[in-house]
This record gives structure tokens, C-alpha cells and sequence, in this order.
């Protein structure tokens, strides 16, 4: 478009514009999103996660890097039972 645009054909550059604000009226409508739906055995197995992680996080002698690995996944595994 900033081609056209430089090179004076501005009839071709219009149809991109229109077709630019086309997609970004598109993208700004809402949009419903609907909850993921969890089976009791995925709910059951996060719970089995979530309870090894905080068993994990208490054993003595863990490494800094172990640590910090073991808090990521455990924000993962409370983000996906919330």
C-alpha cells in the first residue's frame, strides 16, 4: 500500500485502505467466548498436579532454577482450575 502510495496510484491504494478498515471494524467487534468445559477426570488430574507441585515446593535442598520452575507450572495448573 505505501508502495502505491509513493507512486501516486492512489485509486489502487484505496481499495487496501477499505479493505484495512474492513478487518479492523472485524476485530473490534466482541466476540463470545464460551467457557472451556472441564470433565471431572481433567478437574481430578490438575487437583493430582497441584497437590505433587506444593509436595515438590516443599522438599529441602531444591535448586533455585527447580523452584522457579515448580512456581510457573504451579500458576499454570490454579490459572487452569479457576
Amino acid at each position: 500500500m505505501f508502495y502505491r502510495l509513493r507512486a501516486c496510484e492512489y485509486k489502487e491504494a484505496q481499495d487496501h485502505v477499505a479493505l484495512l478498515d474492513t478487518m479492523l471494524r472485524e476485530l473490534e467487534q466482541p466476540r463470545v467466548v464460551s467457557e472451556p468445559q472441564t470433565d471431572s477426570a481433567q478437574l481430578q488430574e490438575l487437583q493430582h498436579q497441584l497437590e505433587w507441585l506444593k509436595m515438590e515446593l516443599q522438599v529441602p535442598g531444591v535448586s533455585a532454577q527447580r523452584t522457579t520452575d515448580l512456581h510457573y507450572h504451579y500458576g499454570i495448573v490454579v490459572g487452569k482450575l479457576r
